[in-house]
């Protein structure tokens, strides 16, 4: 329980927020992944990312993603995305905890974190990373396309945004990933970490009122596809899907601007209360 707003945003954070470093082990199952589809693949390269290496994951509710990079033409050429990740899938299957989702296999461990294991090649024609390589072919089994990304520059834009609007800008971010996971997970992680670089102010210093503004931009935006780097990011959204994800939205966006306002005319305990509803349990109730 908490008397204040401020406290209350700081235990609920607290209560989210993976703060360990996970980059060795990061380290250690890259290269243990590497060395399993080595063994039946022709592996380029492979490197750590998602949202524990951009320090933008929540406690317990996070994977660790090892981009593997195949040879185009061994692996990948004239393939489907769901043909290279049962490629993959096969590839580590004395592992039996293996599954596949969308654009990755989920490669179970004992301890926490577990890996996605996601299979891409670089644009050059076979599989080789060469200056004219400006991009990554992620697959995505639900739509049956190769989506262009760039994950590292994308780690890149997160950092320097961090650096520059102050260390709310992760907050707000892991906030609304908790949310939306208690939510059903309408929305992909990557989606919110983009609409957090798009519409997310420069001063972050008002963390009621900035997290209220973002849920409203995030409803409005919905509406309109959302290109970053060389995809759009909401492909993956069906129209029921998108349509949920508005509704939802919405009323978080009520509950938010009700929050805000009872803070802003100083009633600390409806304030915090209805921040409470919103987020759930994690978020303290006034006391």
């Amino acid at each position: 329980m908490s008397y204040t707003i401020e406290s209350a945003f700081d235990i609920y954070y607290q209560r989210i927020n993976l703060s360990t470093d996970y980059r060795a082990l990061a380290a250690t199952r890259r290269d243990h992944i590497i060395s399993m589809l080595g063994r039946k693949l022709n592996v380029i390269t492979a490197f750590a990312n998602g949202s524990i290496t951009k320090f933008t994951a929540l406690s317990n509710h996070a994977d660790l993603d090892i981009f593997v990079v195949l040879h185009f033409g061994a692996h990948c050429s004239g393939k489907s995305p769901a043909d290279v990740l049962m490629l993959v899938r096969d590839a580590l299957e004395n592992k039996p905890s293996v599954r596949r989702n969308g654009q990755a296999v989920t490669l179970k461990y004992d301890s926490f974190p577990n890996v996605d294991v996601v299979p891409i090649f670089f644009t050059s024609h076979d599989g080789r990373r060469y200056e004219d390589s400006q991009y990554l072919s992620v697959p995505d089994m639900n739509t049956g396309k190769w989506i262009r990304s760039t994950p590292e520059e994308h780690s890149k834009l997160i950092d320097a945004s961090a650096s520059v609007r102050g260390a709310n800008f992760r907050r707000i971010i892991k906030m609304l990933k908790h949310w939306n996971w208690k939510h059903g997970n309408v929305l992909s992680s990557y989606h919110i970490e983009v609409l957090a670089l798009k519409h997310l102010p420069t001063s972050l210093t008002d963390l009621p009122w900035d997290i209220y503004q973002f849920f409203q931009s995030m409803t409005t935006s919905m509406d309109v596809r959302l290109f970053h780097q060389h995809s759009y990011v909401d492909e993956y959204l069906s129209t029921a899907q998108r349509a949920d994800a508005v509704n939802r939205l919405s009323t978080a966006c009520g509950l938010a601007r009700e929050a805000w306002l009872h803070g802003f005319t100083n009633q600390v305990e409806l304030s915090i209360n209805s921040w409470h509803r919103l987020f759930g349990e994690q978020f303290p109730t006034y006391g």
